[in-house]
């Protein structure tokens, strides 16, 4: 009986330090504006956007949600096609630039300054 009852404590802990995860940001969430990236013709690292102050980064999950509240987000995480960068051939930047276009158009999002992207290579 101690033995379940350690076991149902334990699972307990779990579950309120996952829920506890769920609303805690570790790691700051940075979004580029849609018209943005495409000025950039192809894929930057983090550190480049981030030197050209074009990101807006978020530290906490209030942070975040207030930002989402108030912008279209989307997030967008790719397969890297070369072993040291992500798209060399420049086969992936277009297509989420499109994929964005995309969904702007049927959201009927006139303006792409309106638009936040979390792109998990500039992130």
């Amino acid at each position: 009986l101690n033995a379940q009852h350690r076991e149902l404590e334990e699972m307990h802990a779990r579950v309120v330090r996952s829920t506890q995860l769920a609303v805690t940001v570790t790691y700051p969430a940075c979004y580029v504006r849609l018209d943005t990236f495409r000025q950039h013709g192809h894929l930057l690292p983090h550190e480049a956007v981030r030197d050209a102050g074009e990101l807006s980064c978020l530290d906490s999950y209030e942070q975040v949600l207030e930002f989402t509240r108030k912008h279209t987000c989307v997030f967008i995480s790719h397969q890297w096609l070369g072993y040291n960068e992500p798209d060399p051939e420049n086969v992936h930047y277009p297509a989420m630039v499109r994929a964005a276009d995309a969904l702007r158009e049927r959201l009927g999002i006139e303006e792409e300054e309106d638009v936040y992207l979390w792109i998990d290579y500039i992130s």
